[in-house]
């Protein structure tokens, strides 16, 4: 399932937050509605989902429609809570909660497919002789210098994670476009 997901805050009144708002971007139907039955089953109601065809382009369709999962309320400020990062991720300290980074291969797993179906590229199989050897392409953060090293203490807790799957995996500082953004990848 290839996927991407925030959760945004509105602010009002002494930058105190009092709503919130979690946004899916799923790149399949069936993942779309299956996600939206989770979050029904969990007793938050259904989620308000809108198909989208955006500027990517992919080599058959000259198009990728994504489908828009969206769900306010309690559901997103729980996911806040469980460590949900809440805003623009280019302008805040990202950190993996402990309960995921200590917690057992099926939740660093299932936290690992979501970050590598949001930001990475797809993890594959390669026929190396007569053996398979796992492959996948680079997985980039953007940043800005003041968040540059929280950035890379977040890659290093990704590497880190991947390595419990035997995935190995090195973090890289690039240069990004402009002198107020660096690229952070594995």
């Amino acid at each position: 399932m290839k996927r991407e997901g925030s959760i945004i805050s509105i602010k009002i009144i002494s930058d105190k937050i009092i709503y919130y708002d979690a946004s899916f971007y799923i790149g399949e139907e069936y993942d779309t509605f299956t996600l939206n039955d989770d979050i029904s089953k969990l007793g938050f109601g259904y989620s308000a989902i809108t198909r989208e065809i955006n500027k990517f382009k992919d080599k058959i369709n000259r198009r990728i429609t994504t489908w828009k999962v969206e769900k306010n309320g309690a559901f997103a400020y729980i996911l806040s809570l469980l460590g949900g990062l809440v805003g623009d991720k280019t302008n805040m300290k990202r950190i993996i909660p402990e309960w995921i980074t200590e917690g057992n291969k099926l939740i660093k797993r299932e936290y690992l497919s979501a970050f590598q179906g949001g930001y990475g590229s797809k993890i594959y199989y390669q026929m190396n002789g007569t053996t398979f050897k796992i492959s996948m392409g680079i997985t980039s953060q953007i940043t800005t210098p003041e968040f540059e090293d929280h950035t890379i203490k977040y890659m290093y807790q990704i590497s880190n994670m991947f390595k419990d799957f035997d995935i190995n995996t090195k973090v890289n500082i690039k240069e990004g476009i402009g002198k107020d953004k660096k690229i952070i990848d594995l």
